[in-house]
């Protein structure tokens, strides 16, 4: 298994903004947080998450393949 290294703290330090969604803009429930990150985390995460619905993918056809399989189907 490979040795995981932790991620930089700049790759994933951002800048959270509050965008009023609607209603009172005294209200705190009508505010929605918006945060601005990098673009290399986005492509890092993007990679990342195309990987996991790849593997996920072949998982649940390999599950759905041995239930096919199952005697008391």
């Amino acid at each position: 298994m490979e040795k995981l290294e932790k991620i930089p703290d700049w790759l994933t330090t951002g800048i959270t903004y509050l965008l009023p969604i609607s209603g009172d803009s005294k209200e705190v429930r009508n505010y929605q947080p918006f945060m601005c990150l990098t673009n290399l985390y986005k492509t890092l995460t993007g990679i990342r998450a195309k990987k996991i619905v790849h593997t996920f993918g072949r998982v649940e056809h390999t599950v759905s393949t041995a239930k096919s399989m199952l005697p008391w189907k």
